[in-house]
């Protein structure tokens, strides 16, 4: 009885240890991690956007239509946000942890933002058979437009020199996907 009490103990006290080495192994600065978050909420509302556009049909009509551009200025907002809380901080600062690490989050983003200007490709008919929704749309993808890159635009200009093909790529993927949607539209 005694030895598996003792057994228990070392395994809890090793597991604290590896959690402990784990959190200092990867210190991310408390702006950095506002950041992280704001992309993470970013991410979040990208899929939420993505759901309602997957769902519009022809026959939903103008009010579900405003829903979607509902979802999409918010998603707006924390996009400006994010541009706040990413873009504000000098490039010196940033270790090559919070890099890596914010990568790691930036790259499913682009990969959702990519889905959701397919589907509003996929969708250009349903849109366009309810009056004024098109309008909607194009306006929300030129706004869009103009913050992803930006954002890409700073975080790439902050990432040292080793993580310039990731972002060269990461800019591609969604520059591709923006000029599809764009041209779809007649943008």
């Amino acid at each position: 009885m005694r030895l598996s009490t003792l057994l228990i103990a070392a395994v809890v006290v090793v597991s604290e240890l590896a959690n402990a080495a784990s959190i200092e192994k990867r210190r991310i600065s408390k702006p950095v991690q506002q950041c992280f978050n704001k992309l993470n909420d970013a991410n979040s509302q990208l899929s939420i956007v993505q759901n309602a556009v997957d769902d519009f049909t022809k026959d939903s009509g103008y009010f579900a239509a405003l829903n979607i551009q509902r979802k999409e200025k918010v998603l707006e907002g924390i996009f400006r946000e994010t541009n706040d809380f990413c873009c504000r901080r000098d490039a010196e600062n940033i270790t090559n942890e919070e890099i890596d690490a914010g990568t790691d989050i930036i790259t499913p983003l682009v990969t959702s933002a990519a889905k959701v200007l397919k589907s509003l490709e996929i969708k250009k008919d349903a849109f366009d058979s309810t009056p004024l929704t098109t309008f909607l749309v194009v306006g929300d993808i030129k706004n869009m437009d103009i913050l992803t890159g930006t954002l890409l635009d700073c975080l790439s200009h902050k990432a040292p020199k080793d993580h310039y093909d990731t972002f060269r790529d990461l800019s591609h993927t969604l520059s591709d996907a923006f000029s599809s949607v764009r041209y779809k539209y007649g943008i």
